[in-house]
Formats: C-alpha cells, structure tokens, sequence
C-alpha cells in the first residue's frame, strides 16, 4: 500500500529573497522616516512611531486592529485603559498583543481618559506589529521597541540625567570628562543605566580616570 504524502508547508520564498526584500523594505523605511520631524530617540537608537510601524506593514500587506479595551481600576477608581491588538495578513491573526496607559505615567497623570483610551489602543497596535515585524526595523537599524512604549522610559531618562547633572557639579566633575569617561558626544546619548551607573560611582567621590584605569588593568 503506498503511502500518502502530504505537503505540510510550502516555502514561498528562498533565504536569501526573504533578506533582499527586507533590505528593500527597510531601506525604503528609512528614506520616509527619515524626512520626518518627530525622532525619538533613546540611547543611540531611533524607535518607530506606530504611523512607521503601519507604513512598513504595508511593505507586507500586514495591518493592525484592535481586539478589545478594557479600562482599569484602583479600588473603584478609573486610572487608565488595558487594548488588545493584532497583526492581520489576509484575514489571519499573525500576532496579538496588549498594552496599557494609566494615570500612572507622569506624562498622562493629566490627561483625559479618552486619550488614555486612544494610546492604549495605539501602543497595542504598534506592539503587535512589531512582533511580526520588528526584524525588518532592526535590519534598518532601529530599536527593538516602540516610540509608544519607549516614550515613557525617554521621561524617567530626562530625569536621571536632570539628576545626573546635579551629582556631577557636587562632585566637580565636568561635563567633558562625563563624556569622555562614557564614550558618547552628548548627554541624551547616555542610557538608563549607563547614566544610573555614573550617578552611583560619582556618590561615591571615585574619580572618574581611576575607574577607567581599573577596568584596563
């Protein structure tokens, strides 16, 4: 009796295609993103807004949808909303994701709840976009997360180098030798815990030089 074969899958596209194409969409991500004003950036690394995580779903025929919302509570408080998304390719779900926005956020303790709602939702998108679609920003050289995400780090970054500052003029170090010491051109360019790191080390009155002097011994 002959055995029955039965195609499991069928590989449309070679390796080294599925790569071609992704320079070709990365590259053309680039060349739009580019042009645009609103950057954020982060320790170095440029974060795609969710317009841009749209714009490279289109490269795909990938678009995003949201699932469900639901708003949160403390006690009997509202403080934000909780979205559900997914990455949608010819009617399948490739991918779902959720996130939140809440009162929480220093930058939405102030804000109305219906734009709490919008950005929940938002970030939901954008996330689940990137979980089918983030090795393609990576390849053009992005991070790894979203601006929507991110924008809330990028706050408690300003703040650690606020802090920093301070700390560095207590301690007399300048603004040179920070830099120097970190190995960047600018301040902004530090990240979370790089700057965390300077803050605890100059506390503790170490000269900048000996500690760089002791990681080359």
């Amino acid at each position: 009796m002959a055995m029955e074969t039965k195609v499991i899958a069928k590989i449309e596209e070679t390796p080294a295609e599925v790569i071609a194409t992704a320079q070709l969409a990365a590259k053309q991500l680039t060349t739009i993103i580019s042009s645009r004003p609103n950057k954020l950036v982060v320790g170095g690394k440029q974060y795609l807004y969710f317009e841009d995580w749209q714009t490279l779903g289109k490269f795909y025929g990938v678009s995003a949808r949201v699932l469900s919302t639901e708003e949160l509570f403390k006690g009997k408080i509202a403080i934000g909303y909780l979205a559900k998304a997914a990455a949608v390719h010819n009617g399948y779900e490739l991918s779902t994701a959720e996130a939140e926005c809440t009162q929480a956020e220093p930058n939405w303790s102030s804000k109305p709840m219906f734009q709490l709602r919008s950005m929940a939702q938002t970030r939901a998108c954008s996330k689940a976009l990137r979980n089918c679609l983030g090795w393609v920003a990576v390849l053009a050289g992005y991070g790894e997360g979203t601006a929507e995400e991110m924008a809330p780090q990028e706050v408690a970054n300003k703040r650690l180098l606020l802090q920093l500052i301070d700390v560095a003029k207590a301690g007399g170090y300048t603004k040179a030798e920070i830099l120097d010491y970190a190995g960047v051109e600018k301040l902004s360019d530090l990240s979370f815990e790089e700057a965390a790191r300077l803050i605890a080390m100059m506390k503790k009155h170490e000269p900048l030089i000996r500690e760089l002097e002791n990681e080359l011994a």
